[in-house]
């Protein structure tokens, strides 16, 4: 039998080859290619950044803009399901969360501009005009 989280290597059928588990850490440790776009985009759909440490990823590899990524989803943390679930009924609120990887910088911009948004899109009593 095969152990979970590997795949048998095909010279070597008694061996496994671990492979990591998450699309996060996939993009992370990509070695081909350059992942922090795909990084910047995954934790911006709600990716836990947990999930580097706990596959064992070695943060101090990862390219400067994979980091300030990263770092950024550990200060803003991921927003509750709960809340997730409420806002995927209220369109464009469902992806202002996304708007934190929009940007590199500009904190308060982003913030007033959320804020905006919820004023205006996040009571449905809000989306219709006065009479």
């Amino acid at each position: 039998t095969m152990p979970q989280g590997g795949i048998e290597n095909e010279k070597m059928p008694c061996r496994t080859i671990d492979f990591p588990k998450t699309a996060l850490v996939i993009a992370a440790t990509n070695q081909k290619r350059d992942g922090t776009e795909m990084v910047r985009i995954l934790l911006s759909k709600g990716a836990d950044p947990s999930e580097l440490t706990s596959a064992g990823v070695d943060e101090k590899t990862l390219s400067l803009g994979m980091k300030y990524w990263i770092d950024k989803a550990r200060r803003i943390g991921i927003p509750p399901r709960d809340e997730l679930l409420h806002m995927a009924n209220l369109p464009p609120m469902d992806r202002i969360h996304e708007l934190d990887y929009a940007v590199v910088g500009e904190e308060a911009a982003v913030s007033v501009i959320q804020e905006a948004l919820a004023g205006r899109f996040g009571n449905p009593q809000g989306n219709s005009k006065p009479l």
